[in-house]
């Protein structure tokens, strides 16, 4: 899409526009875009650094009577500028023990990177080997923060024995997703906009104001919660990132029960 609707602004930015903002600014304002037509959540690509993918808005939510259901890029296959069609790279999701010390802060300029790389024995049809890496859950998370082409890669991902999906259709991000009733445990991500304690002391985690959908942490493991990422209140976790496994429940809440599951970098 050419133009996306901005929700903080009250306005239709066009990419001219909106490339020519400060990057305060479009860190900011890129997690409040909406389709100018069906108003359903839409995100800001940057230009791909070979040049072959111009800046451009999309959105995965578009109603199905949205006329610009096809203007969104499905250029999937392209991560970091450079085309992915040498092989097919698998990346196996581990699990962090509750004990492990984790970096949960982000760094400016620190894109983290596949580690362990392996090559399977046998080569696809295209007679390119395939490789896989294994990657903790808060390195996941580094990436599509810092990586934007990544949220958009065909590597596959693989987490536990059922599910086997492409980086784009595994990573979804929280805010405005609609719930998938087979095979429901997504990566769901994003940005907190604040965070309290609800009835219980269960910890809430908002995507936004105006979004339903909701990260909602037991009580059984708030305290673990607490203490690994470091705050008192959960007000202190306001513009962090998350990354959790989960199942979007019929509410729109993704209850945490398993400490493993959850990842959050906190900004510095």
């Amino acid at each position: 899409m050419d133009e996306a609707y901005c929700t903080t602004k009250k306005r239709n930015y066009t990419t001219t526009d909106f490339v020519a903002l400060s990057e305060a600014d479009l860190e900011t304002l890129r997690y409040s875009l909406e389709c100018p037509r069906c108003h359903q959540p839409a995100y800001y690509r940057k230009e791909a650094r070979s040049g072959r993918q111009a800046a451009c808005f999309g959105s995965r939510n578009h109603l199905g009577t949205c006329d610009l259901i096809n203007a969104t890029s499905n250029n999937h296959d392209e991560v970091n500028g450079e085309n992915v069609d040498k092989g097919t790279k698998t990346i196996i999701i581990k699990l962090e023990p509750h004990d492990q010390e984790v970096v949960t802060h982000l760094e400016a300029n620190n894109i983290p990177k596949a580690t362990s790389p392996t090559t399977r024995g046998n080569s696809n049809s295209r007679g390119d080997h395939e490789t896989s890496s294994t990657l903790l859950l808060n390195t996941l998370l580094k990436k599509l923060v810092k990586d934007e082409n990544f949220q958009y890669s065909s590597e596959i991902i693989q987490f536990k024995d059922n599910i086997e999906l492409p980086v784009h259709q595994f990573f979804v991000q929280l805010l405005g997703a609609q719930r998938i009733d087979e095979g429901g445990i997504r990566g769901y991500w994003g940005k907190i906009s604040s965070g309290n304690y609800g009835a219980g002391d269960h910890i809430w985690l908002n995507v936004s104001y105006h979004d339903n959908n909701v990260l909602w942490i037991d009580k059984s493991i708030e305290k673990l919660v607490a203490k690994k990422y470091g705050f008192k209140n959960p007000s202190e976790l306001e513009n962090s990132y998350f990354l959790v496994l989960s199942e979007l429940g019929a509410n729109g809440r993704c209850h945490i029960k398993d400490l493993s599951h959850l990842a959050i970098l906190r900004v510095d």
